[in-house]
């Protein structure tokens, strides 16, 4: 709506501070969902005796990373002379970051619990 009809109601210092705004709610929003995918992580490994260490577990780990990142590598690759042509253009230092970038952050955490909520598995009580 801002972007769209009301830019021009707001002018100078009323539009830095409602950027301002947004910049701090934004912040709050992604320290509380760091912080609850904290406490949720804690309470399923430290409260539930049915996660257990597993040494072929790191292995898997490792091959599920290097998978990801192959598969990152193959779609920007792929897409590659399409991103250079398109928008602003893409140059191979800007496309090593897409691949190494990846999904991360607190859109991340939050589509983990809640896949892991929905699966019907999940180790986190009720009360969390």
């Amino acid at each position: 709506f801002y972007a769209a009809l009301a830019r021009t109601a707001f002018k100078g210092d009323s539009q830095k501070s409602l950027h301002h705004f947004w910049e701090m709610v934004a912040y709050i929003a992604n320290t509380l969902i760091f912080i609850l995918s904290g406490v949720a992580i804690a309470e399923g490994i430290l409260d539930s005796d049915r996660i257990a260490y597993q040494g072929s577990s790191w292995g898997f780990l490792f091959l599920l990373y290097l998978y990801i990142q192959l598969s990152r590598c193959v779609v920007v690759g792929v897409l590659y002379p399409f991103l250079c042509r398109v928008g602003y253009g893409l140059d191979w230092r800007e496309a090593i970051i897409l691949v190494w970038s990846g999904l991360r952050g607190a859109v991340a955490f939050s589509l983990s619990l809640s896949v892991k909520q929905s699966s019907g598995n999940s180790f986190l009580s009720t009360e969390t």
